[in-house]
């Protein structure tokens, strides 16, 4: 019976921060209300204060969903960055910025079609949450301290697998592995910002690209012997 009530339970959080990440999404979390949450996810005011104390309170909760799904999507992404070219070696004879721009293609693509993700079908509300998150932050105080170590946890995939990636495409970094992983995040934040009139994975993925090939050539060069700034 507890067993059952605590899988009860589970399921009402869930469904309470999947209708909060639709609503804020589409509305801008200061202008949404717990109401709106509510009857998005088909539970009461009751059911949301049950398990959350505030909107603050089931934004930390989203914030931790976030770094998590980010921080998977990224290894997932790099993973079908390495595939794609065990499947097409013949593309790693071309230069290494532009190999690096046919590998962001299925690298990117784990961020906007995850399987058994709903937010696979809503690439843009993707984009949205991220932004919304971050402005909500910048005007409610109390929302920082757990907003802080997410930012700074944005970044950690990025350091950790930047070397392997850039190495196979025929790079390496001019700066520290922590100074290009903060760069590239930011400018990524910049591109997810322009992405946000796509509608489609592919139109997400095509408008982020530019952003992210600038920041790595602003901190790589090719490998001796491997030329080419395509």
């Amino acid at each position: 019976m507890a067993e059952r009530g605590t899988r009860r339970r589970d399921e009402t959080r869930a469904r309470l921060v999947a209708a909060a990440a639709e609503v804020f999404a589409e509305q801008g979390i200061t202008a949404s209300t717990i109401e709106q949450v509510c009857e998005r996810a088909g539970y009461s005011r009751g059911a949301f204060y049950s398990n959350f104390g505030s909107k603050i309170a089931i934004c930390e909760e989203l914030l931790v969903i976030e770094r998590g799904f980010y921080a998977d999507a990224f290894r997932r992404g790099a993973a079908a960055f390495t595939r794609y070219f065990a499947a097409h070696p013949e593309l790693l004879a071309l230069g290494p910025y532009e190999i690096l721009e046919r590998g962001l293609v299925p690298l990117l693509g784990a961020f906007v079609a995850v399987e058994d993700d709903e937010r696979a079908a809503t690439p843009t509300n993707l984009s949205l949450l991220y932004t919304e998150l971050g402005l909500y932050a910048a005007r409610e105080p109390g929302i920082r301290p757990a907003y802080a170590p997410y930012a700074e946890g944005m970044s950690e995939p990025f350091e950790q697998l930047l070397g392997p990636l850039f190495a196979l495409a025929g790079l390496r970094l001019m700066v520290s592995g922590t100074e290009a992983a903060e760069l590239i995040t930011a400018l990524y934040e910049e591109a997810t910002r322009d992405a946000l009139m796509s509608e489609t994975a592919e139109g997400v993925v095509a408008a982020v690209i530019p952003g992210l090939l600038l920041a790595i050539r602003l901190v790589t060069e090719p490998l001796p012997g491997r030329g080419g700034t395509s």
